[in-house]
């Protein structure tokens, strides 16, 4: 297969009644050249046996390349995104939240852009869908800040996390560039916007942005943003980026 490999990170918690509608839309991918690293943070619900049957299921059509990976108890969303990373062997990466879904030619046009080789990163609109109070999702498409200027990029990220992880595909070094996701307790629940910011002050790259939404984004009541835990830290993270910013002599 000519096709460059592009591992896909799905971290995943007690997320049994949402994690098939993701994997299928992996499977249903018209770029086929995919291995999927599941990383199961010490589910507690029969998480690890519905991807195992989902798995056998996808079997019957053609081959699956993927990797199971289960801590023996919860560790976190950053160090179960370490873990994911650190199993990849694609030349391009990227993640899907495992209650979330891709549209189908997601990674397709996606890796037709990266044969721009100055590209880092690409990011993109997305859908929300909000399954809270609807028998049915209701739906709205978020059209994401976009600018030439890696410092008005920066400003806007300090109040709008607007770059969402599961439209990203980056390069293997670029990820390498910017590291492991931070585990200080205080970033456990912010590791989105320490990334953002990260990757917009990695200057060496261009990041592409695609005018088109490439993911549906859950939104349901048993996601940590409806516990109030999303954005906990930036007290302490959005001072440090700011500061960082400083020495770049973007912001004075």
């Amino acid at each position: 297969m000519n096709e460059p490999m592009v591992s896909v990170v799905v971290p995943t918690y007690n997320r049994k009644d949402w994690i098939v509608q993701c994997l299928n839309s992996i499977f249903l991918q018209t770029y086929k050249n995919i291995q999927i690293i599941i990383v199961d943070d010490g589910s507690t619900d029969d998480t690890r046996s519905v991807v195992k049957d989902s798995i056998k299921k996808q079997k019957t059509v053609g081959d699956v390349n993927y990797k199971y990976f289960q801590f023996n108890s919860n560790h976190g969303i950053p160090n179960t995104l370490n873990m994911g990373y650190s199993l990849c062997d694609g030349e391009f990466i990227c993640q899907l939240s495992s209650d979330d879904t891709w549209k189908f030619k997601k990674i397709e046009n996606q890796v037709e852009i990266m044969k721009d080789k100055t590209i880092g990163m690409i990011y993109s609109n997305y859908w929300f869908c909000d399954y809270t109070e609807h028998p049915f999702p209701k739906m709205w498409e978020a059209n994401v800040f976009n600018n030439e200027s890696r410092v008005e990029m920066f400003k806007r990220m300090i109040n709008d996390c607007f770059m969402n992880a599961c439209t990203f595909l980056m390069r293997r070094e670029f990820k390498k560039e910017i590291g492991q996701y931070p585990l200080r307790k205080e970033f456990e629940w912010n590791q989105d916007l320490w990334f953002n910011f990260q990757a917009i002050m990695n200057t060496k790259w261009k990041l592409h942005y695609m005018n088109e939404a490439t993911a549906n984004i859950t939104i349901h009541n048993g996601q940590a943003s409806k516990q109030g835990k999303c954005g906990l830290g930036n007290n302490i993270l959005i001072p440090e980026m700011i500061l960082q910013a400083k020495e770049k002599g973007w912001i004075l």
